[in-house]
């Protein structure tokens, strides 16, 4: 697998953790621990793990950012779209593929956060 098309999922992956981050976040670690265990060595596994917890750090950071569902999408679009001329055609088809369903997944997170803080 292409080091930025990790990348690139990694930083996704934290984005949707840092919107659900009481429970979700140590499902998603355990989730890129364990692919990350089958597919790399342990160096590269401590490496993309520290780079998903800077950016699940620095997206609840600045999660007041992007309260709508509007601005998560774009941030998503900003990930995606800051890689796809540097991604060869299969790595940007694995995106592409995944990334309707990653987005309607946030934006269904979005949804739930929302209705918890405000009781509903």
């Amino acid at each position: 697998m292409n080091k930025l098309l990790l990348e690139t999922l990694i930083k996704i992956f934290a984005l949707i953790s840092s919107l659900y981050t009481v429970s979700f976040i140590e499902n998603v670690r355990f989730f890129i621990r364990s692919f990350l265990k089958e597919e790399f060595s342990d160096q590269i596994l401590s490496e993309y793990f520290i780079k998903f917890n800077n950016y699940f750090n620095e997206y609840v950071e600045k999660s007041d950012q992007y309260k709508s569902k509007d601005e998560i999408y774009k941030l998503l679009e900003q990930i995606v779209n800051d890689v796809k001329h540097e991604l060869n055609q299969a790595d940007r088809i694995l995106i592409l593929m995944g990334y309707p369903v990653i987005a309607r997944k946030v934006l269904t997170l979005q949804d739930e956060i929302s209705s918890k803080s405000n009781g509903i």
